[in-house]
């Protein structure tokens, strides 16, 4: 686990989700698939934690072999550590597209997945790089990682729920619902 994370560039800390501990924001992981991708898909995760949790992105493909990999891995989150305690009291603060450590070592309460094409995975990429651009304050009730969420799943052709400010888990779970026969 820990190659994992400095390969990804993160590091390797005795810090949790859901405590004091601020988690620094990483940019997001976003590698291109590899040249023998023959399916690929889109997941939503939710982790619940003491404080509100987070929901997050994946975009990933199968290759020849049928190994599945993670290509991208993105979420939106408050930026700094004083923008994050900020948050909690639903001011307005800078935010960003990223990952944080705990995107790839807490075990998801919550998981939706959807097989996509080529083209559609193409566009969901271009539409994370089309936020990170233009997404720069986050505020809890919202604009959150549940709103990226949601726009993901809508620029996929998903129902979303139509408030974000919810517990992570519930609204992934709530997207689940609203698209169970897809």
């Amino acid at each position: 686990l820990a190659l994992v994370l400095l390969a990804a560039g993160l590091p390797v800390t005795k810090a949790r989700a859901g405590t004091d501990t601020f988690e620094p924001v990483r940019p997001p992981v976003i590698s291109a698939p590899g040249s023998d991708a023959r399916a690929y898909w889109i997941e939503f995760l939710a982790m619940a934690n003491a404080n509100f949790g987070h929901s997050l992105v994946v975009l990933g493909y199968v290759d020849s072999a049928g190994v599945p990999h993670r290509s991208v891995v993105a979420g939106f989150l408050p930026k700094g550590h004083d923008d994050d305690l900020s948050s909690k009291y639903m001011l307005p603060v800078a935010g960003q597209i990223g990952v944080t450590r705990s995107d790839f070592v807490e075990r998801p309460n919550a998981r939706l997945r959807f097989a996509i094409s080529r083209s559609r995975y193409a566009t969901l990429l271009l539409e994370i790089r089309r936020v990170m651009l233009g997404w720069t304050t986050y505020w809890l009730p919202a604009r959150n990682c549940n709103s990226f969420v949601g726009m993901m799943a809508e620029a996929m052709g998903l129902s979303v729920p139509v408030v974000s400010a919810m517990p992570p888990v519930e609204y992934v779970r709530a997207l689940g619902e609203l698209n169970r026969t897809r």
